[in-house]
């Protein structure tokens, strides 16, 4: 805002600069028409010791001139500015008139003049038939002021638009501020300012948090682990010894002049007690599912080796359906647990060097008949054997099933094809099939855990817990997977896994 203010007062001076400049160019034509057009004396003689009558011609054109410049300001502010329809005619017409006043008054005055100067000649005759050059210079004279008024008139004008429109902005921005105090002092969120690492601000929010009065924050540092742009979930003891979960966020600003940094402690307690109540409920209704649905499981596989009698084709058909879906429901329920484990980050791994072909023909032996009835190409290119990287390997297995089987289940025709070489320090396993491929959409949430209801260009995408744990799983043991797609082509899955040295 100063340097509004400071752009608004060069402006007022520059038009004082501007009016001087004009009013020494005036000065310079009186003083040309007087050496030149008059042949009274010399030009410097002129500009520099004009008789009285000249200096007092100018001063009379002058001062009239600023009069009307005067009527002019009155015609803008009380007239045009505020809208008045009915005076606008009449303030108009008084300004024409004032104009062709002004005119008439210079063509007297300058007449008079040269009856003066030249001490010959009648008024009338000055007035209605004076020479070509001493009528020209009048017309010059004339032109030069009227568009000299109307100038000024214009750039005041502009001024005061500027003006006008730099009280707005400043009434704007003091209600911002307002609006903006308001909302901070209000935000049930702790707010505080630092500069230096010292506070300087903390609204209400942050004393009922810590329990203590603001006093007692000012000038000394926050001590919170986190930098500008990172968004952090802390735990925080206040002064009466409880416990508070937040989520800290921290953004650089500018405070009073200098640079500072707004970190927000958002009281996140209640929503930590909520999940924790969610997964601990999920992962024991889990374990009860689990635990029959195991016992069912070893049930059916004694019956279908014949421990309780022998059975009939049609009993032992409908055992082996049992079997298969009991099956899906337990790695549905150990998927359940597994991501339950995730979101707690109580998952951990197993590190080993691990033989990459070794992997990934381990997982390729139970798809190979799924493959072959679906009529795909499996090309396997050629992945050295002594490819070692560092893994957990039950983790990377799940992995690459995971990827393999979302490759298998929606390819329709064409072909599957995996291969592998080392980029830096990392191998990089590509898993490519020649499926549906998926949208932009659909990309956005492939690897999060809440399942999406497909679109129809998308229906047979299925977005279950199997790709999101896969790439928790190799986040976990410092790789990544990733993925390309375009839909109606395909899809490509990078694995990328840390080298064993």
């Amino acid at each position: 805002m100063n340097k509004q203010f400071d752009a608004l007062v060069k402006k007022r001076v520059d038009l004082v600069w501007i009016g001087a400049v004009f009013g020494l160019i005036y000065w310079l034509w009186q003083s040309f028409r007087d050496s030149h057009v008059l042949g009274k004396s010399s030009f410097i003689q002129s500009f520099l010791f004009p008789d009285m009558m000249s200096l007092a011609m100018r001063l009379v054109i002058i001062s009239v001139l600023l009069l009307l410049f005067i009527h002019a300001k009155y015609l803008q502010e009380k007239v045009l500015e505020k809208g008045a329809q009915q005076e606008r005619p009449m303030a108009i017409a008084a300004f024409i008139i004032s104009v062709v006043g002004f005119i008439m008054l210079y063509w007297i005055f300058d007449s008079f003049q040269d009856i003066v100067i030249e001490d010959k000649g009648e008024i009338v005759k000055r007035l209605l038939t004076p020479e070509i050059s001493v009528l020209l210079s009048r017309l010059i004279s004339v032109l030069f002021l009227v568009v000299l008024i109307f100038l000024i008139q214009y750039l005041f004008r502009s001024s005061r638009k500027s003006e006008n429109a730099l009280k707005m902005a400043h009434n704007q921005l003091v209600k911002s501020r307002e609006n903006l105090n308001k909302i901070v002092i209000n935000d049930p969120a702790a707010v505080f300012v630092l500069i230096s690492n010292c506070v300087v601000f903390v609204n209400p929010a942050a004393e009922r948090l810590y329990q203590k009065p603001v006093y007692e924050f000012l000038e000394k540092p926050l001590n919170l682990p986190i930098k500008p742009g990172e968004t952090e979930e802390l735990e925080i003891i206040n002064e009466l010894g409880e416990t508070y979960s937040v989520e800290a966020v921290a953004t650089e600003i500018e405070w009073e002049g200098q640079k500072a940094m707004m970190v927000s402690l958002r009281d996140i307690t209640e929503r930590k007690r909520i999940e924790r109540i969610r997964q601990h409920f999920l992962s024991l209704i889990s374990h009860r599912l689990k635990s029959p649905v195991v016992g069912i499981m070893g049930a059916i596989d004694n019956m279908l080796e014949g421990l309780t009698g022998n059975l009939s084709e049609k009993q032992r058909e409908y055992l082996v359906v049992m079997r298969e879906n009991i099956t899906t429901k337990y790695h549905l329920i150990e998927d359940l647990l597994t991501v339950l484990r995730l979101e707690a980050k109580g998952e951990t791994v197993q590190m080993n060097p691990v033989v990459l072909e070794d992997a990934i023909l381990h997982v390729l032996d139970d798809y190979r008949s799924v493959i072959q009835k679906k009529n795909l190409e499996l090309d396997i290119r050629q992945i050295d054997n002594n490819l070692i990287v560092r893994a957990d390997a039950q983790k990377l297995h799940k992995t690459i099933r995971n990827v393999i089987h979302n490759a298998v289940k929606f390819t329709a025709e064409g072909s599957i094809r995996i291969s592998a070489a080392v980029e830096g320090d990392q191998a990089k396993v590509k898993i490519e099939d020649t499926g549906h491929g998926m949208s932009d959409t659909t990309l956005k949430t492939l690897f999060l855990i809440e399942k999406k209801v497909s679109t129809l260009a998308d229906a047979n995408i299925g977005m279950g817990f199997g790709l999101y744990m896969a790439k928790k799983f190799m986040q976990l043991q410092g790789g990544d997977l990733t993925v390309n797609s375009t839909l109606g082509k395909g899809s490509c899955f990078t694995l990328h896994i840390p080298l064993h040295f």
